[in-house]
């Protein structure tokens, strides 16, 4: 029977408890944040820990609409809660998850951040977002480093705007001074086929990022990988595997790891829409070196956020 979880908010904090429920509505079980901690860490192979570099949350009452679209074909494997999320990942034995977050239109940048900031915690690595149209953009990325939010999340066909829109020029040069990380959704997108980005467009405004860490997602667009092999060797970006098992297999990412290098590629799922156990299973099923996966999975992520290894 498939169980779900249900947030508890007890001592000002959503992290407290979680509560297993039945699809028909009975408590299965309830389990601590201690026990949380605990199961993932028992469950922990340390010479093969993972970051999840690519994962989506909402609050309960958005995830219910910001998950569901039958656009995409596909089950979804989570429901795009906070709790959820950690219940995968400690069945899945992932170590942290980087939440990428995305303000969808310029009123809405203070909401989305504020749901970043306040998860941002020990099992959680939270990117904030912009809208480069909106006025405080350049205000809103100096708060968030200021903060401790060390990367910035674009959308270009959710948020509705062009990459190389002269209009966002100092969004990046300010991205760039601080030297935060950019993540930017590369290929083509189920709810918004207009303003696409694929490494074309990036090598026309990467210079205005500064040297800046620059991660193109979906391994250059997914669908198209092979395509942008050619050009993303030639650009100073590093990219993650999300959505790759849902639309390949584990002998294409081995060659495009093999192509590209295996410290330029994070491991990524795109929870909830991606699964993260299969994710995790194609590059372990790979042919790829223990070495390489291990950088893909952990080290490289480590090196580019700055965590101890």
């Amino acid at each position: 029977m498939t169980l779900y979880i249900k947030t508890v908010k007890a001592h000002n904090s959503i992290y407290d408890e979680y509560r297993f429920y039945k699809t028909d509505g009975e408590l299965e079980s309830t389990l601590s944040l201690k026990q949380c901690s605990a199961k993932k860490s028992n469950c922990l192979d340390c010479s093969s820990e993972i970051i999840d570099f690519h994962t989506h949350c909402f609050t309960d009452e958005l995830a219910i609409k910001a998950v569901h679209s039958p656009k995409l074909g596909w089950e979804f494997p989570a429901d795009g809660t906070l709790s959820c999320e950690l219940r995968l990942m400690a069945e899945n034995s992932v170590h942290k998850c980087v939440l990428l977050n995305m303000a969808t239109r310029p009123n809405t940048m203070k909401h989305v951040n504020k749901f970043a900031i306040e998860n941002n915690c020990a099992d959680f690595i939270s990117f904030g977002s912009v809208h480069p149209f909106s006025d405080n953009a350049v205000h809103e990325i100096e708060r968030l480093y200021s903060i401790g939010i060390k990367g910035i999340k674009f959308h270009t066909g959710h948020q509705g705007f062009s990459l190389e829109d002269k209009q966002c020029i100092p969004v990046y040069k300010k991205i760039g001074e601080l030297h935060m990380i950019t993540v930017i959704h590369c290929g083509i997108s189920a709810k918004s086929p207009l303003n696409q980005v694929f490494p074309k467009n990036v090598s026309n405004v990467i210079k205005y990022f500064n040297g800046a860490p620059f991660v193109c997602a979906h391994m250059g667009g997914i669908n198209f990988c092979n395509e942008q092999l050619k050009i993303l060797k030639e650009l100073p970006v590093m990219v993650d595997t999300a959505l790759m098992a849902e639309r390949s297999t584990a002998e294409d990412l081995s060659n495009m790891v093999r192509e590209l290098g295996a410290d330029r590629v994070l491991f990524g799922s795109d929870l909830p829409w991606g699964h993260q156990k299969e994710a995790i299973e194609l590059i372990k099923n790979s042919c790829l070196t223990k070495e390489e996966q291990s950088a893909i999975l952990y080290k490289n992520a480590c090196r580019l956020l700055g965590l101890s290894l």
